[in-house]
């Protein structure tokens, strides 16, 4: 039986070079409230699928990107702060 949960999807892009900005994020990438520029990498977040671990992972991955690990505090701040301004609900969960 597989499991769904609402979690966020955060797809990873990273060119040859570091981004700065979303202008160096791949053309492929919408640039909207979603694009999010962080350690050299763009961050798309996918807020409103039900998508299981693996699933998400190959969504990542046809989109030209990775799912993106919460690694080091830095990193799980800013998500908690990026999703926090998206007025997002208070009850999502993200792994």
């Amino acid at each position: 039986m597989k499991s769904f949960t609402k979690l966020f999807i955060v797809t990873a892009f990273m060119g040859l070079a570091t981004c700065q900005s979303n202008d160096d994020c791949p053309a492929t990438v919408p640039r909207d409230t979603y694009l999010k520029v962080f350690g050299g990498f763009c961050l798309q977040f996918l807020v409103s699928q039900k998508r299981t671990h693996t699933q998400a992972r190959q969504d990542c991955q046809s989109r030209g990107g990775t799912l993106a690990l919460v690694k080091t505090q830095e990193i799980q701040t800013f998500l908690y702060t990026a999703l926090s301004n998206e007025s997002m609900s208070p009850t999502l969960k993200y792994g």
